[in-house]
């Protein structure tokens, strides 16, 4: 019963977005947005038979994405939008589930009453098994006269690709650029300029006899924002991902390693990743691995934990990093907040010497405060909320702040792994956020199912926090009452009237 803004606005999770993708390919002639979905790869069956939330989720998520077109397109000069849904993969799996394709005759009531106002310009269902069919065969009659702007074709592309083609252009969607057989591509006669500026070759063979290659620095349109910054050539790249998925999966990739990848490129990743499907899993960014690697082995110092609870940082640092005791819960347990998102420990990361060290040792002494008052009271354990607002690409961007800040999610494991911690909560999480935890949540073993991460929309997670805190304990920032205090501050005593906390 949500309203579109309310549908614009819900808190989806990271796994839903990455296990329903869908994307904006390019334009049509007249600036009609040009939408691909790869329908046929989504696992529907599985959030439909957990039911519950996650039922729900799933729900809501393909209602935005429709939303996303019809807006998109209402944007543009064409004021419609064009959408191409490819069917490749759908299997038994899910037309055999009898929830799931009552799930999927909804979400054709649903698309028919969002676009019914004429945004739809034209649409195409590309690969259709007689699996889909069937389900086609049912919810045409629901689509009404949007039935007239959508062709389904099956898996011959000889017969759809030319269709296409006449409609969109070919730079503005992902391979339509050759109908030719293999053979007719390794007879081709590739001119020395090509040949000379995309090298690749045969470096040897693994210890199974496997061929190991190596390709990169191709020149495409040149050279990191160069090709990242340019439409076409994003485009040629994604292009590149749906055939080479095409070409090997029947599984004769054995393993595969994507190095000196930067955030340019990991962005272009974030869409091929999900074109490759299966194929992603054995693919690996060693940059990522080492980052990992590097911040398991950084350690704050030799220091022992009461010469750590001892430490007395530089008012510089207490002022930077505050965090305080807000309160108990019903069990007695303290509820510890810590505003890392306001954080900048980008500046320090960058000075290096003391003063980084002495960050990385306020960062473990705050750990361990938490652990020492959780012990010391009737709970013998306790809470924490962690609020990401304002975290920034200042902070996401910078290598050693990343490291650093894994080689925090590597001190908090080991220093509360024995059972200190009872609940923690991650609020006003956005992207930049997600990438990190999905790198740093693995270091955390189990604790990581003891933490749950929300987004920025608060109507997602206050009711969370509420279930387990009193209102009277935590700010009205969190869902408690106005004018709470919190108990205790851990700040630098200089600037402690002026700290603003929530």
């Amino acid at each position: 019963n949500l309203t579109d803004s309310e549908i614009y606005a819900y808190d989806v999770p990271i796994e839903v977005n990455d296990h329903f993708p869908y994307y904006l390919s390019g334009y049509d002639e007249e600036g009609a947005p040009i939408f691909i979905v790869e329908g046929g790869k989504w696992d529907m069956r599985k959030y439909v038979e957990q039911g519950g939330k996650h039922y729900d989720v799933l729900d809501i998520y393909i209602d935005r994405m429709i939303l996303n077109f019809r807006d998109s397109g209402l944007n543009s000069t064409a004021k419609q939008f064009v959408i191409i849904s490819d069917m490749d993969g759908f299997s038994i799996r899910q037309a055999g589930h009898v929830k799931t394709v009552q799930f999927m005759i909804s979400k054709f009531v649903r698309f028919e009453q969002i676009v019914r106002s004429g945004t739809l310009k034209r649409a195409w269902g590309l690969n259709v098994n007689v699996l889909f069919e069937r389900i086609w065969q049912i919810g045409r009659h629901i689509l009404g006269q949007l039935e007239n702007y959508i062709e389904i074709f099956g898996t011959n592309p000889e017969k759809w690709k030319p269709k296409l083609l006449k409609q969109l252009p070919r730079d503005q969607i992902p391979e339509c650029s050759s109908n030719l057989t293999d053979s007719e591509i390794y007879d081709f006669g590739l001119p020395v300029e090509m040949k000379e500026q995309f090298i690749y070759y045969l470096s040897g063979y693994d210890e199974e006899g496997v061929p190991s290659g190596k390709m990169g620095r191709e020149e495409i349109r040149g050279a990191s924002i160069r090709q990242a910054g340019h439409g076409k050539s994003v485009q040629f790249m994604i292009s590149n991902f749906v055939r080479f998925e095409k070409i090997a999966r029947s599984g004769t990739m054995k393993r595969a390693w994507i190095l000196n990848a930067n955030a340019l490129f990991e962005g272009i990743w974030q869409i091929g990743s999900r074109i490759l499907g299966q194929l992603a899993n054995t693919v690996e960014f060693v940059s990522v691995l080492l980052l990992l690697f590097w911040a398991t082995l950084v350690t704050s110092s030799n220091l022992t934990d009461s010469e750590i609870l001892a430490f007395d940082a530089p008012a510089e640092i207490k002022s930077s990093f505050p965090y305080y005791l807000s309160g108990y819960d019903e069990d007695g347990a303290p509820i510890w907040v810590f505003e890392l998102g306001k954080w900048d420990m980008r500046k320090f990361a960058e000075q290096g010497g003391k003063l980084y060290d002495a960050m990385d040792i306020y960062g473990d002494q705050m750990f361990l405060n938490f652990k020492k008052s959780g012990l010391s009271s009737p709970a013998k354990q306790f809470v924490g909320i962690c609020d990401m607002d304002g975290f920034q690409v200042r902070q996401a961007g910078h290598a050693k702040t990343v490291q650093f800040i894994l080689s925090k999610f590597v001190r908090f494991e080991q220093i509360v792994r024995d059972g200190a911690m009872k609940q923690g909560w991650i609020v006003n999480a956005n992207a930049l956020w997600g990438t990190i935890w999905k790198l740093g949540s693995p270091l955390l073993g189990a604790l990581a199912n003891s933490i749950e991460v929300f987004g920025a929309n608060k109507n997602a997670w206050i009711p969370k926090l509420l279930k387990h805190l009193p209102r009277d304990q935590i700010s009205e920032w969190y869902g408690g009452l106005p004018n709470h205090k919190p108990v205790k501050l851990y700040i630098h005593i200089d600037v402690a009237n002026l700290f603003d906390y929530k």
